[in-house]
């Protein structure tokens, strides 16, 4: 019933924690009361800790890397792109011309710019 009342009041039970954050939590705790004990442990040294870029590839998970060149725009004035957009779209584009406000977005439009079929 006390886990009740703490989430009540828009807490978070300790059993609702993994084992490992219950341990933080505890530490937090403790250092809260005697904030030298933690010093060294719960602080991170921001001026000698390094901070400098890494690398693109260490980032980024290996399946989104590719090994593949970037694609290049095919379209290179607004009516060419108008054509592209309306022949990838089986030509919807021009019949829904006359709707005013409407916006086209995602796969067709990258289609269109780069010539790439995503789908």
């Amino acid at each position: 019933m006390d886990s009740l009342a703490v989430k009540i009041r828009g807490g978070t039970c300790p059993m609702d924690l993994l084992e490992s954050d219950r341990r933080l939590r505890e530490n937090e705790n403790v250092a809260r009361q005697d904030p030298k004990a933690y010093e060294k442990s719960m602080l991170i040294d921001v001026f000698g800790t390094e901070t400098s870029p890494l690398a693109r590839s260490s980032l980024e998970l290996p399946r989104l890397l590719a090994d593949v060149p970037s694609p290049t725009l095919q379209s290179t004035t607004i009516l060419d792109f108008y054509d592209r957009l309306n022949t990838f779209s089986g030509e919807l584009v021009q019949d829904l011309k006359d709707i005013p406000g409407l916006l086209w977005a995602g796969g067709a439009v990258i289609g269109a710019l780069t010539g790439l079929h995503l789908f």
